[in-house]
């Protein structure tokens, strides 16, 4: 074989790759945060539909199931149905989700389809099925743990379907989070409120084809918009990037 077939060789094996990975051969459509610090921050210009996002929270934690319900809506847009699987719990226990609440966060109870799933492997069985179905736009897992085979599941049933799946994930420390085929992996946390909006802390520590960065947004819920809350206002506070293991977003 020629130097020159091998390089071709070579170029056709990496563009294989790069669109088997969601990388940049894929042109998918993007979800828009409305913040040019962010949307420029991402490859595309916002977080890309048809695949896989993972979003961390410590335990108990409401901020990051508000900002997951805000990327379900906008995933979403204005058809189709969320279909959020969640552990089964008892009525009042904490971190049951309650429908109603979720229009806050521009999520209307109407289009939102919630069940409850006894084990890991019916969460994943339910999600992979939503992802299946025509009706769905975005399923929502909430997840202890997402092994690296199941998420690539997962982000190529997505990706077959142009449907979007978030893994709500408990951990105050993702970082210890084993690899998985996640196109973007962000960790949530709360911070005091604005004139009675919350405030976020956005910790994007892993981004496919992209760099990490850190932001704290204000969210308002009458107008359902994103603002930059002082004193990241100015722009953007980005992490130093941190080697990849192998299979990590």
């Amino acid at each position: 074989m020629t130097s020159q077939n091998k390089e071709s060789l070579l170029a056709g094996l990496r563009d294989r790759i790069r669109r088997l990975e969601g990388g940049a051969g894929v042109a998918r459509p993007t979800m828009r945060f409305g913040l040019a610090a962010i949307d420029g921050h991402l490859p595309g210009g916002g977080l890309a539909a048809g695949g896989l996002h993972e979003i961390a929270g410590a335990p108990g934690a409401a901020a990051a199931d508000g900002f997951t319900a805000v990327l379900a809506a906008r995933f979403a847009a204005l058809a189709g149905i969320v279909l959020w699987v969640q552990p089964r719990r008892e009525a009042g226990e904490a971190g049951l989700l309650y429908g109603p609440a979720m229009a806050a966060f521009g999520l209307s109870p109407g289009r939102l389809l919630m069940v409850a799933a006894g084990t890991r492997q019916e969460t994943l069985w339910a999600l992979e099925e939503g992802l299946r179905n025509p009706a769905v736009t975005v399923v929502v897992g909430e997840l202890d743990q997402l092994p690296l085979a199941p998420s690539r599941r997962l982000h190529l049933a997505a990706e077959a379907t142009g449907a979007t799946a978030l893994i709500l994930r408990r951990s105050p420390a993702p970082e210890d989070f084993a690899p998985n085929a996640a196109l973007s992996r962000w960790a949530v946390s709360a911070g005091p409120a604005m004139d009675g909006a919350p405030v976020w802390r956005l910790r994007l520590w892993r981004l496919r084809g992209g760099r990490p960065g850190e932001w704290r947004v204000r969210f308002d819920e009458e107008t359902l918009r994103f603002d930059l809350a002082a004193p990241l206002a100015d722009g953007t506070v980005a992490a130093p990037a941190r080697a990849g293991r192998a299979g990590g977003a």
